[in-house]
C-alpha cells in the first residue's frame, strides 16, 4: 500500500483550513457560489473546483500561484449556507486573503 500525502498534512495542521478536507465528496458549494455555478470551476486550473477548491487548493501547491483563488469569491456566503458539514467557507477565503497580503502576496503580484 503507498499513501500519497501531496501537503494534506500540513493542511490538517492548519487548525482552521484543517476543517476543509471534511467538505471532499459532497461539495455543494459548487452549484451555491454565484461565480462557479455560471464560470464552472475548470476555468481554474486545479483538481479541486468551487469554493472548496478556492480554500485548499493555495495550501496544496503554491500559494504565490494560487492565491487568486480565494479572490474569485463573492464572499456572499452562500457557500458557508449549504455546507452540510458547517465549514465557514467564506471566512476561510479570507483567512488566505489575509495569509497572502502578510506574505507580501497582494492580489495581482505573483511571487
Amino acid at each position: 500500500m503507498i499513501l500519497l500525502d501531496n501537503g494534506r498534512t500540513k493542511i490538517l495542521a492548519n487548525e482552521k483550513s484543517g476543517r476543509a478536507f471534511i467538505a471532499f465528496v459532497a461539495a455543494p458549494c459548487l452549484n451555491a457560489c454565484p461565480i462557479y455555478k455560471n464560470i464552472g470551476g475548470h476555468s481554474y486550473g486545479t483538481t479541486y473546483s468551487g469554493p472548496i477548491g478556492s480554500v485548499i487548493t493555495p495550501h496544496l501547491k503554491d500559494l504565490g500561484e494560487w492565491k487568486h483563488l480565494s479572490y474569485a469569491s463573492s464572499l456572499c456566503g452562500n457557500c458557508t449556507e449549504v455546507c452540510a458539514v458547517k465549514i465557514n467557507l467564506h471566512e476561510l477565503l479570507l483567512d488566505n486573503r489575509s495569509e497572502a497580503v502578510k506574505e507580501g502576496l497582494p492580489p495581482g503580484r505573483r511571487k
